[in-house]
């Protein structure tokens, strides 16, 4: 992982417990991690929802019927390495992000990072069996429904009944596990389609930095600058030749403006920064907004 994808942030190993519940009606599994100003814990929770206490043994069957052999390693991978667990611990020790940035959730962000983790699985040889990268290519399939079906349920007006219809004929649901998800379709308006959008967003921005820098593309650095901006929203279709910062700053070329940093390692440039950046805080107490430009290294008034 650690040479194919981004530095593991964190030797703490997520701890696998039950879902809480007050969680347990929109999630099968999810990854609760170390709050944005944490400074004492470092261990995050993977939560597994497991049937409840009152099921009748049909009714456990069934629900076990959604949880199959093909979907345990894409979950743990989406949910732990190199998907959540990871985005999350890297941002919160990357130093140059904003302290604001560190509490925003983008859902395009956070669980298009998780579908693209299950990418990078399958690009590093982690399925080692059909099966295992059967469930890959299923989950990556039920994403692509999942926003299909969210933007025609809350615009098109179609109805509960076919949602459940289709995610059962096209998804392959059984039908208690598409009546779940029909009801999160209800309640998180917009939510099932982050993960695809999102997926799509990310990939795009890989295929812009690989044609940016061409033989010098850096797979490895590509994630490090996406991770270390922090939550931020996604950009599928840009203006025409505007990049995003950290596409931009995965060219070797327009990375590093100021020649005096040029051989300067990345730990020495993030404390850089951050001096930088507090030194502009002190600065500008009592004065008009303005922004720290962490790609340009420089600050600037908004809008400059």
């Amino acid at each position: 992982v650690q040479d194919n994808i981004v530095g593991i942030p964190s030797p703490v190993l997520p701890i696998l417990e039950e879902t809480p519940p007050f969680l347990r009606a929109l999630t099968s599994a999810s990854m609760d991690t170390p709050g944005p100003y944490e400074r004492v814990a470092k261990e995050g929770f993977l939560n597994v929802t497991l049937p409840g206490k009152n099921l009748s043994p049909s009714q456990v069957e069934e629900f076990m019927g959604s949880l199959s052999r093909r979907t345990i390693l894409s979950t743990a991978i989406h949910e732990a390495y190199p998907g959540h667990h990871l985005q999350r611990i890297a941002e919160l020790r990357a130093p140059v992000i904003h302290p604001v940035m560190r509490t925003l959730f983008f859902g395009g962000y956070v669980e298009g990072w998780g579908v693209y983790s299950e990418q990078l699985a399958d690009e590093m040889g982690l399925y080692q069996t059909p099966l295992d990268r059967a469930g890959y290519l299923v989950h990556l399939i039920d994403v692509a429904l999942a926003a299909y079906l969210d933007v025609g349920y809350h615009t098109k007006g179609w109805s509960r009944t076919q949602l459940v219809d289709s995610m059962m004929v096209l998804g392959g649901r059984l039908r208690p596990n598409a009546d779940a998800y029909a009801d999160r379709h209800a309640v998180t308006p917009g939510q099932p389609a982050t993960y695809y959008v999102g997926y799509q967003a990310i990939r795009s921005d890989r295929e812009r930095a690989a044609r940016r820098v061409g033989k010098a593309s850096n797979v490895p650095a590509f994630h490090r600058e996406g991770l270390g901006d922090g939550g931020r929203p996604t950009q599928v279709d840009g203006p025409a030749g505007v990049l995003p910062r950290h596409v931009r700053r995965c060219d070797p070329a327009t990375r590093l403006p100021d020649a005096r940093r040029a051989g300067v390692s990345a730990d020495r440039r993030h404390r850089a920064d951050t001096r930088a950046h507090q030194e502009h805080q002190r600065r500008c107490r009592g004065g008009g907004p303005r922004a720290y430009v962490p790609d340009r290294n420089r600050l600037r008034r908004c809008g400059d």
